[in-house]
């Protein structure tokens, strides 16, 4: 029984997630860890779905040592898409608890290291004497792990991944100060269809075994892949701009505000007087020669600039504005950019032209310090003035 045979479909789903795939790896940026994990998750989805094909249609015959390699890349698809969200929307570093989501994927080479080594003449063999159902799920070639075993650990593998996956999500949407909530909803719409086509892969074989039985698995099985591919390579062929997530100074700004400064570094240490002696300094030169223009101004180039410490600057910032040194200039291009708005510079330039005359450097971090500050988005800030 064969309720899915349409090669063309599958083969259509395996083009589409190498189109996908070379998207994303060869327009990600090298900093930006989310989008290289988004790259992983498509470069295994493909490979699955292509070794997928190759092996339903009997094709793996051509080519036997790549039977049975698609589940290993199956393995690594769900903490490859469970990392990519976790780092744009919460970034953190990486620890080595992190390497816990390997474990799925090894236990499987090691099950099946012996099998990948045997010959190409053995392996088609086995090919051959299998019938559809051994030839797409059986899994019974390796050394401990039983009959389905493993596409049973994969599907509790999906399963887990999506209650981690959807928690973050919540947790971000629930958030008024996140600013994928308000500065990138297509991000998040995004990973809620990512999820969302996650479920599609995990209940089409499992309804085909409840009202089916266990032949019907495999069916069902792809059925789910194919779907899942469609889904997630039209959402972002219709939807480019996610490719260009969020960026990396988002997740550098994040970071940096959920690690606070060690109690006996040096800033801490200033005097009160010190502290204040470096405040006037700043805010004249600040002032004077407007640095924060700059959209690559860093804390080393203020230093060099006023001859102070990098240290009692930091002090500064930290102690009497309560900020880090990114929000200190963000500030300053917030108050620049209301001066523009006052003089009524937005009747002829658009509002990006304007941030980044402020020294923004993208449109994310522009929406979120600007509702951060007034509460309102720029356009209804603007609409605000127009009324009075």
């Amino acid at each position: 029984m064969r309720v899915l045979d349409n090669e063309k479909l599958s083969l259509l789903a395996a083009f589409l997630l190498l189109v996908i795939a070379l998207l994303v790896t060869f327009r990600r940026r090298k900093t930006e860890s989310s989008i290289t994990f988004l790259s992983l998750y498509f470069w295994c989805f493909f490979y699955m779905m292509f070794t997928t094909y190759l092996v339903s249609f009997r094709y793996v015959i051509e080519l036997p040592h790549l039977y049975r390699t698609g589940l290993g890349a199956s393995l690594l698809m769900m903490p490859a898409v469970y990392l990519y969200i976790r780092q744009s929307l919460l970034p953190k570093k990486f620890s080595l608890m992190d390497l816990l989501h390997l474990l799925p994927f090894l236990l499987y080479q090691v099950d099946y290291m012996p099998f990948f080594l045997k010959s190409a003449e053995y392996k088609i063999g086995l090919i051959q004497s299998y019938d559809q159902q051994e030839l797409t799920v059986g899994f019974n070639e390796g050394w401990f792990m039983p009959r389905y075993g493993f596409s049973i650990l994969r599907y509790m593998q999906v399963f887990l991944y999506i209650i981690l996956q959807w928690r973050m999500i919540v947790r971000v949407q629930r958030s008024k100060e996140h600013p994928v909530s308000f500065a990138n909803p297509e991000t998040l719409s995004w990973m809620k269809m990512l999820v969302f086509s996650e479920v599609v892969l995990l209940v089409p074989p499992i309804l085909g075994v409840i009202f089916m039985g266990v032949p019907a698995y495999g069916t069902f099985s792809i059925l789910g892949g194919i779907v899942m591919a469609l889904m997630q390579c039209y959402f972002l062929l219709s939807h480019p701009e996610v490719l260009y997530g969020i960026s990396t100074v988002l997740q550098r700004e994040v970071v940096m505000e959920e690690e606070p400064e060690p109690d006996d570094a040096p800033e801490n240490q200033a005097s009160d007087e010190m502290v204040d002696e470096v405040g006037a300094i700043l805010d004249s030169y600040m002032t004077k020669e407007r640095p924060y223009l700059k959209g690559k101004f860093k804390l080393q180039d203020l230093s060099d600039a006023t001859g102070l410490p990098i240290h009692r600057i930091s002090a500064f910032v930290n102690r009497r504005k309560n900020m880090n040194f990114f929000a200190y200039l963000n500030q300053y291009r917030l108050e620049e950019f209301l001066s523009k708005l006052s003089s009524g510079e937005h009747e002829s330039k658009t509002l990006e032209a304007m941030a980044e005359e402020c020294g923004f450097q993208n449109r994310t971090t522009f929406i979120r310090v600007f509702k951060l500050h007034t509460g309102k988005t720029p356009s209804a800030y603007i609409a605000g003035l127009q009324m009075t």
